[in-house]
């Protein structure tokens, strides 16, 4: 058995879809959604089965353009709050915009040593807070 790890994050059906056409509304301004999931560990295998969907409102923005954003922190601080008191979930994913555009996008350093799978999803799994 290999001892590379394999990443698989699982949709309810119609999510992906629902979250991709959320994202892709408006492509004047880059967009944000957080995804909160359950992971699993099978055969060599992390599984993530997404649960919940978050999107932002305008007013969680601090500044967002066609290729950069910033996020108020009380958005950042609810999702983690939220993921904490469920047991449902245990884990959260981060997505934005440029996973789903089909035309060429400019990637910041920060972002591109961040990507994680082919459709760019920037992923962090918290085993346990708090």
């Amino acid at each position: 058995m290999s001892t590379h790890s394999r990443y698989l994050i699982k949709f309810k059906y119609g999510d992906l879809e629902y979250l991709r056409a959320r994202l892709l509304e408006d492509l004047s301004r880059e967009h944000f959604a957080v995804l909160l999931g359950k992971t699993q560990k099978i055969n060599g295998y992390t599984i993530i089965n997404v649960i919940d969907l978050l999107f932002l409102e305008q007013s969680d923005y601090n500044q967002q353009n066609v290729a950069f954003l910033r996020i108020k922190k009380d958005f950042i601080h609810q999702a983690l709050v939220e993921l904490t008191n469920r047991y449902d979930v245990d884990t959260i994913i981060d997505v934005h915009t440029h996973p789903f555009t089909q035309a060429s996008v400019s990637f910041s350093a920060k972002r591109t040593s961040s990507v994680l799978t082919s459709m760019s999803i920037q992923m962090s799994t918290m085993k346990k807070l708090l």
